[in-house]
């Protein structure tokens, strides 16, 4: 194995990372557009958000591989800010149904 076919082989690897990592933003764009929709069409704006970790959120052990579960924040028109999680369904959890599936606030710190 001479230097060329080494280099032949990282460039391959280069390319192939950039690659995932293009399909890793194009996922959070996508996401990130579904979620200003929704929010937007119940009064609120996103304030940010961030998919569910292995095993985290309150669906974690019943969780199927088609449902997206992600933690949100969002602030109404009086800039109260709320918390939760939200979750969609689809095939292999990229095309979401509208409304979504399941929503679960965090209590108020009252």
């Amino acid at each position: 194995m001479g230097f060329s076919d080494l280099f032949i082989y990282f460039v391959a690897l280069c390319i192939i990372g950039l690659g995932m990592l293009a399909i890793l933003w194009i996922m959070r764009m996508y996401w990130q557009s579904k979620l200003r929709e929704w929010a937007a069409a119940q009064g609120f704006r996103l304030v940010s958000f961030r998919g569910a970790r292995f095993q985290e959120g309150p669906q974690r052990l019943r969780q199927r591989r088609s449902e997206r579960m992600f933690r949100v924040a969002i602030e109404d028109n009086m800039r109260a800010r709320r918390s939760g999680w939200i979750m969609f369904a689809g095939i292999w959890g990229v095309r979401a149904p509208d409304p979504p599936v399941r929503i679960i606030w965090d209590e108020w710190d009252d």
